[in-house]
């Protein structure tokens, strides 16, 4: 076939355009330096690319939370040294006070400098890096006002709410026009949305029937109400703690004779072995002792208060029921009448202990029953003026358990206490790099140290006392001269009268104190005797060690503290015998504040090493992605930029090719009919 002009002229320009976009081409790759600039330069070729920019991406950001977790690692371990540092100080200071001669006002000095190393300690935990507490755990956001930061002076841990001791109830009176104790049924309590189940019997307290309705008293009881609400607790959060009954009598012990069946306490008769004479005020500690006696039958222990006034407490969450059977029995105990009635009358009377409700985090009870009648039922009904929660309306059904409690001297931690802080290395890899408040500060006792270096130099609210004195023999009488106690000049001497230990109990907001009075009657008392009434106070333990020396403990540190009178003003100059003077309790408290102070040192050191490994493998990880950086970029370079040497030539060659072309085009395009004749 003949080709016409027209045909030859448009494969000529045919052909000089894809010079030209070769040309083009070429000219772009060296001006971007890129091989693929868009998905149409080679599309199975740029699906690398982008998967190997996405990697690239992704390295950035590991590298950027490694440099992250590097800050917090080094941050918390200069924060442990400047706490370490506090700590020593303390220390220096607590050493510099073991010393009896001692100005009282360079105690409270100290005392002063000891609260500022608290509050020190407070700042530093609530340190922030990029914004982000170092200590808080996974919790970064929902401070408060309430609660603007993880760790706070002067309030309390935790969310708590105290329950009212309920009325006592009178058996031989018929139903009380009042109100009295009903056990919980099964969905009366909701807390955190779940309901709570029954109360049943808690196999302490004397099965009574109500009067009226369904049910028996053990049912009722604190205890029984706490195993209830505590079966939830790995659902709601929330477990109950009892508070034993405690009760007072108003009037003083007169002097009479007790007999066979005269006196019950929880259906156990104090005095089955026989008449047993007693003495006006129970000086000789008759009553309290033949009490006590029974305590492993009943649940009860007796003591007196530094009014001389008979308080009769039960050891766990059982009830107290007394009855005294005869006129006779009231007459001289009045244990059951409150009112102090004359002519006395025989009295049976039950007594029940409370719940406080305690929670890491804010909860919500709520009752189904109309108004407040379910929250009744565990003592928390009535608003604000009883639970103490200022959104607290009465007789809604609903109490939200939210308030921050103050307290002297305790430091709250509000951060997360389950989870340290970790940054992402990984699509499924994390690094831990700090850790939470809790396991870091508040577990290494810091704070309760410092709290107790504090309480010993304001010689207030001990958890432990240790006497100075040794004894030989704790079995003998007090006037026997055989104790193997050191002799006190004659004013000084072991004497009839009392002695008196205030208990602090830490579980209520704010703190309950009571004082009760141990008697000593140096004709009938050893020091086991006086040791075992001491003993029976709750929240106290005594005992004499193998060295001879008396030791008295909280039973529960974290809950009771407690406190001796000063200079034996009962008159009996027990403790000044025992080596417990004033004087004697603060050295030994400081003494042990500065022991523990080692402990905490110890902790801490501990902690920081732990840090310092944790910035090694940050390190590492970072020299890894260093590493997994520059393959990726030359992965990409190789994928995406152009060679240029191989541009240049390939451009060197096309623009031959193309002025060949040109010059060729030229020629053919001048031709003319007249060159084909």
């Amino acid at each position: 076939m003949r080709a016409t002009l027209q045909s030859i002229n448009r494969n000529i320009i045919t052909d000089l355009n894809l010079h030209t976009a070769d040309l083009q081409s070429i000219t772009k790759k060296i001006s971007s330096g890129k091989e693929i600039s868009a998905p149409s330069d080679d599309p199975v070729g740029m699906v690398a690319v982008l998967n190997l920019r996405s990697n690239l991406e992704e390295i950035k950001q590991y590298q950027e939370n490694l440099s992250y977790g590097a800050d917090i690692a080094e941050s918390s371990g200069n924060i442990l040294t400047q706490i370490k540092d506090l700590v020593v100080d303390a220390r220096t200071k607590a050493a510099s006070m073991i010393d009896g001669a001692i100005h009282p006002d360079q105690y409270a000095s100290v005392a002063i400098e000891v609260r500022s190393f608290m509050e020190q300690i407070v700042i530093l935990g609530n340190t922030q890096v990029g914004g982000r507490y170092i200590f808080g755990g996974h919790r970064i956001d929902g401070y408060t006002a309430d609660e603007p930061a993880p760790f706070m002076i002067d309030r309390i841990n935790g969310y708590r709410i105290n329950g009212t001791q309920p009325p006592s109830t009178d058996q031989l009176a018929g139903p009380p026009p009042a109100p009295q104790p009903v056990p919980l049924a099964a969905g009366d309590l909701v807390i955190d949305g779940q309901p709570i189940g029954a109360s049943v019997s808690d196999g302490l307290s004397e099965a009574l029937p109500f009067v009226p309705g369904p049910g028996t008293y053990d049912e009722a009881s604190a205890q029984a109400k706490a195993n209830a609400i505590n079966a939830e607790a790995s659902l709601t959060g929330v477990t109950a703690e009892v508070v034993p009954v405690s009760h007072r009598v108003l009037g003083s012990v007169e002097a009479g004779t007790l007999d066979p069946g005269d006196l019950l306490i929880n259906g156990v008769d104090i005095f089955a072995g026989g008449s047993t004479a007693i003495v006006a005020d129970d000086v000789d500690n008759v009553l309290i002792d033949a009490i006590n006696a029974e305590q492993v039958n009943t649940g009860i222990v007796a003591t007196r208060n530094n009014s001389g006034q008979l308080i009769l407490t039960a050891v766990d969450g059982r009830n107290l029921h007394i009855e005294t059977t005869t006129i006779n029995a009231e007459q001289i105990t009045h244990l059951t009448d409150p009112l102090l009635t004359f002519p006395a009358i025989p009295g049976d009377r039950v007594y029940y202990g409370s719940l406080q409700l305690h929670s890491e985090d804010r909860f919500i009870l709520e009752s189904t029953l109309p108004g407040d009648a379910g929250l009744d039922i565990i003592g928390v009904a009535g608003g604000t003026a009883v639970t103490g929660e200022p959104d607290d309306t009465a007789a809604d059904g609903r109490i939200l358990v939210d308030h921050v409690q103050f307290q002297d001297e305790s430091v709250r931690y509000t951060g997360d206490r389950d989870h340290d802080l970790d940054i992402r290395v990984g699509r499924s890899s994390t690094l831990t790099v700090g850790r939470n408040g809790e396991d870091v500060l508040m577990d290494s006792g810091v704070f309760e140290t410092l709290e107790a270096f504090y309480d010993a130099l304001q010689n207030q609210e001990y958890t432990r006392a240790v006497g100075v004195a040794a004894a030989a023999d704790t079995t003998v009488t007090l006037d026997s001269g055989d104790t193997g106690l050191p002799e006190l000049p004659a004013e000084q001497a072991l004497a009839d009268g009392f002695f008196s230990v205030t208990m602090i109990d830490q579980a209520y907001y704010p703190p309950t104190r009571t004082t009760y009075e141990i008697g000593v009657d140096v004709a009938n008392d050893s020091l086991d005797t006086v040791v075992s009434r001491l003993n029976d106070v709750p929240g106290l333990d005594a005992a004499w060690n193998p060295n001879g020396y008396l030791e008295i403990d909280s039973a529960d540190p974290e809950r009771y503290n407690f406190e001796l009178s000063h200079e034996d003003s009962g008159g009996s100059n027990f403790l000044r015998a025992v080596g417990l003077r004033y004087e004697d309790v603060q050295v030994g408290a400081i003494e042990q504040a500065f022991a523990d102070l080692d402990v905490v040192f110890e902790d801490l050191t501990t902690k920081m090493v732990d840090f310092g490994s944790r910035a090694n493998r940050i390190m590492s990880q970072k020299t890894i992605y260093v590493d997994l950086d520059l393959i990726a970029t030359e992965n990409l370079s190789d994928r995406q930029d152009a060679d240029m040497v191989k541009s240049l030539v390939d451009l060197k060659t096309r623009e031959v090719a193309y002025e060949a072309a040109l010059q060729a085009s030229a020629r053919a395009m001048n031709l003319s009919l007249v060159d084909f004749i």
